[in-house]
């Protein structure tokens, strides 16, 4: 039997880790935002706070769900 230490344990193999995302993914961080619906990063940071783009903050960083996005999209059809 061998023994694994507490960060071997936790990592996830390579394929675990392709798993996690799916494709197109279904999160998106704030670059991969913006590049969706095709704005800066600054005018989508700036629209998030504004509670224009719907979110979520974890810690430091931003994640958006593409369903979040496209609604904001439809919402902006003139």
């Amino acid at each position: 039997m061998t023994t694994q230490t507490h960060t071997q344990k936790n990592k996830l193999a390579p394929e675990e880790v392709y798993a996690i995302r799916t494709n197109p993914p279904v999160l998106l961080n704030t670059l991969e935002a913006a590049a969706y619906i095709g704005i800066s990063p600054r005018k989508f940071r700036e629209e998030f706070y504004q509670g224009q783009i719907r979110g979520a903050k974890i810690g430091t960083r931003l994640i958006f769900r593409r369903v979040d996005l496209d609604n904001y999209i439809e919402g902006a059809l003139l």
